[in-house]
């Protein structure tokens, strides 16, 4: 009697099977490729997000290395849209980024109230109101003439506003 009351706890314990029909396949299958969708966009988040790091991280690693005293600020206003990691998770597109930035020179300051050269571009060649001036005064002094000297001291007016 013993075997036959084991027999039947057992039969009670065991989950009944049971038969999925082809809705509940498509439900299950719909959950699944939901779930895998979202699980796919969570980890390119965070690929994305690891990689922004490792570049910023590559970024101030090199920019310290090439003498700038504050990375984080130049980081702030450069475009690093160029720079990629790689399959290898080597960060590249750095080295073209320094090298554009140390191709630009900023500009001489100017000197308000400094001395100046009448006559002069802003890069310091003498312009041809200057060449034009010099040629008439040498003309003046070599000939005497006083149409010269006249010619002169109207060029000089014109150009400089007198003296």
């Amino acid at each position: 009697m013993e075997d036959v009351k084991e027999t039947s706890e057992t039969t009670e314990q065991q989950p009944e099977e049971k038969t999925y029909t082809q809705a509940d396949f498509e439900a299950l299958q719909a959950e699944w490729t939901q779930e895998r969708e979202t699980l796919t966009q969570k980890v390119s988040e965070l690929q994305q997000k690891m990689e922004q790091q490792l570049i910023t991280q590559a970024f101030t690693q090199t920019a310290t290395q090439k003498g700038f005293a504050n990375p984080e600020k130049l980081l702030q206003v450069l475009n690093l849209s160029n720079v990629r990691v790689g399959e290898d998770g080597q960060v590249t597109g750095l080295d073209e980024l320094f090298d554009a930035i140390g191709q630009v020179k900023p500009d001489k300051p100017k000197t308000i109230g400094g001395p100046t050269q009448i006559g002069a571009d802003t890069n310091g060649t003498i312009s041809a109101s200057q060449i034009q001036l010099e040629e008439a005064a040498e003309r003046a002094r070599q000939s005497g003439r006083i149409e010269d000297v006249a010619f002169f001291s109207q060029l000089k007016t014109k150009f400089f506003g007198g003296n």
